[in-house]
């Protein structure tokens, strides 16, 4: 396990999260510490175990009836 440091992409808020080093590649939704709107995360390594990261906006996922 490793933290990672990135910037919400809704409120530019500082945030941490901690990823699986042992993963090679990962998408999850983390809400942000401040405004606790979903943040998109996908990380990979590469072969030099360099990591990859984005955080971005999180598609809706609710579909209303």
């Amino acid at each position: 396990m490793q933290e990672h440091h990135f910037y919400c992409p809704h409120c530019h808020a500082g945030n941490v999260v901690i990823i699986d080093a042992k993963a090679k590649s990962k998408e999850i939704v983390a809400d942000c510490d401040i405004c606790a709107h979903p943040v998109l995360l996908n990380y990979n390594f590469d072969p030099n175990k360099r990591i990859e990261f984005t955080a971005d906006f999180a598609a809706n996922q609710l579909t209303l009836a």
